[in-house]
């Protein structure tokens, strides 16, 4: 390095090039620094790219587990991580890079050159990465025509922000984006699925809630909400309105009615309320936190019978 260089330099003007040499390796030994010549770096990296495009699998994969895989080449293991076969080690790969692959993850995910199959495993290695510029490529994500890519970067979102408890997402754009999902005419609502993963990701409390429904939409939807309102009384929502109980339902919904835009009310009420709920919905006037309050005792005692 350069304050190597100058050390010798200063006190060693008359050595020899093989001397120095030998000097700065052995500075380099005591400090631990072994710092690969560029060189070596260039042809590890040419070897490295040769096996990522290779069509022997064993090779391919031996080229996805080695740990010394450089940043540099996140665009070729990208272009693994939609096959199945080198999707597992392809994600470990991606992992490994952290931050230095950002740029590269965002770009493959917002291309719509990219196939749907690489694009949909991106959210989650982003939402693993504690950078601003990974957070702003999952807000994008959430504008995405396919469906897989908007709810996958909604859930990398949302384990982020369950993570870190003073993440501060950007209200007004999530709240577009319910509006956005809620807009769509009921076929394509229906049939929105997800394709199976081979990571499993992990579940968030909306997803355990709504498991044994299979309602896509409809969970993106609450994750979203998670993100843009109070998680805990939108999550205690959600298990109200799933709730047998007509009382418990009212309270959730008229708590809703409170911190909703008007416009997502209008959209969200056909997919949540029964005429049951409306009827049985308490006739009062209380604040949000009343009824966050009245929502965690209830649900507390219905769960406790």
């Amino acid at each position: 390095d350069a304050t190597t260089l100058h050390t010798f330099a200063k006190s060693m003007g008359g050595i020899d090039r093989e001397e120095l040499l030998a000097a700065i390796k052995a500075s380099r030994d005591s400090r631990g620094d072994l710092a690969e010549a560029p060189e070596n770096t260039a042809r590890r990296e040419i070897e490295q790219l040769s096996s990522l495009l290779s069509s022997d699998s064993t090779r391919v994969l031996n080229a996805l587990l080695d740990e010394s895989l450089s940043p540099r080449l996140a665009g070729y293991v990208l272009d693994r991580l939609g096959d199945d076969l080198y999707a597992r080690a392809a994600h470990r790969a991606l992992a490994r890079m952290g931050a230095g692959a950002t740029g590269q993850l965002i770009d493959r995910l917002l291309s719509r050159h990219t196939p749907v199959a690489v694009r949909r495993r991106i959210p989650r290695l982003l939402g693993k990465i504690d950078d601003r510029l990974a957070e702003q490529g999952l807000l994008e994500g959430l504008q995405d025509d396919e469906f897989e890519v908007r709810y996958r970067s909604g859930h990398a979102l949302a384990s982020r922000y369950r993570a870190d408890e003073g993440t501060s997402l950007p209200k007004t754009v999530i709240l577009e984006a319910v509006e956005r999902e809620l807009s769509v005419d009921p076929a394509n609502w229906e049939r929105r699925e997800l394709s199976e993963e081979v990571s499993v990701e992990v579940p968030t409390p909306i997803d355990a809630l709504l498991e044994h429904r299979a309602d896509r939409g409809l969970e993106h939807v609450f994750t979203l909400l998670s993100l843009a309102l109070d998680k805990e009384a939108v999550t205690l929502s959600l298990r109200a309105l799933l709730s047998g109980d007509a009382y418990l339902r009212g309270t959730a919904l008229e708590y809703l009615h409170n911190v909703l835009p008007e416009r997502i009310r209008e959209l969200l009420w056909p997919k949540v309320v029964e005429q049951a709920d409306l009827r049985s919905r308490p006739k009062r006037s209380a604040s949000c936190e009343e009824l966050l309050q009245s929502m965690r005792a209830l649900v507390g005692v219905r769960g406790n019978r």
